[in-house]
């Protein structure tokens, strides 16, 4: 909210809607890509598809300048959409593992999901604060290019994900 405030000139209402646009785009996305998933039969092909397309999204996002509140609730829209293949990470990890061991392997993919938020808070905090402040356009876009980065490294660890075809 404080970057489409400050970075896009949005007004604190506009840019809490916009915002939540990430969530709406996640509760319609996430249903979405476990239908998609099932229906190939392939778990790996979906995830790494959403984070190449989040990072395309992202970039839209940094790039974006001067649209209307629509084009921004629409952009983050699908980026709330694309960024929903987080949720194929639940079945790769019941498929993958033995059944006795499930929920607390489901466990670790829930904490893991939770630490990078816990993580990269503090982590654009800091870039923010050091290049500028919370007033710095320059700033913001120094500390946002953490999203992009994120979604590399995890494309990266998605490729070396065993593909479990959907079967145990």
């Amino acid at each position: 909210v404080p970057y489409l405030m400050i970075v896009e000139k949005l007004s604190n209402i506009e840019a809490g809607l916009v915002s939540g646009m990430l969530y709406f785009g996640t509760m319609v996305g996430s249903p979405l890509i476990g239908i998609i998933s099932d229906g190939l039969k392939r778990r790996k092909l979906p995830m790494l598809v959403g984070i190449i397309l989040s990072v395309v999204m992202i970039e839209i996002c940094l790039n974006l300048h001067d649209v209307s509140l629509l084009v921004w609730c629409i952009v983050f829209f699908l980026l709330g959409m694309t960024a929903s293949a987080q949720v194929l990470a639940y079945p790769i990890v019941a498929e993958s593992n033995p059944h006795p061991v499930i929920s607390t392997a489901t466990s670790i993919i829930s904490i893991q999901m939770l630490l990078g938020g816990a993580i990269s808070e503090p982590l654009f905090g800091y870039i923010l604060d050091h290049m500028g402040g919370a007033h710095s356009v320059s700033a913001y876009h120094a500390a946002i290019k953490i999203l992009p980065i994120a979604f590399v490294l995890a494309f990266i660890v998605a490729l070396f994900i065993r593909e479990t075809r959907a079967q145990r």
